[in-house]
């Protein structure tokens, strides 16, 4: 049997998982301004035996804030300005400008 054939394809058992370095970057707020929500969907997750329907809320929220940057980022891009995606330190401002 040739063990070249048999690579690891990057899923876990029953579910999809990440590589090291993926999950490094999608932790940290330089490189995912929502990282706090992406935390808070986990741990809701983890309290509620992986329920999704009972995390709706924290799925919702996570998926508005990525919207929110992703917009962010399109505009920044589209005026020329770097880096596209603001630092975590310009990111509170934003945040103040764009409140309703």
């Amino acid at each position: 049997m040739d063990m070249t054939e048999n690579k690891p394809t990057g899923r876990a058992v029953g579910g999809h998982a990440m590589s090291r370095e993926k999950l490094t970057r999608a932790l940290d707020d330089r490189n995912n301004p929502c990282v706090k929500e992406h935390n808070l969907t986990h741990q809701c997750l983890d309290r509620n035996n992986f329920d999704h329907a009972i995390c709706r809320a924290y799925f919702e929220n996570y998926k508005v804030c990525k919207k929110f940057w992703g917009d962010i980022s399109l505009q920044r891009r589209r005026a020329g300005l770097k880096p596209y995606l603001p630092t975590p330190e310009e990111r509170p401002a934003i945040l103040l400008s764009k409140k309703l």
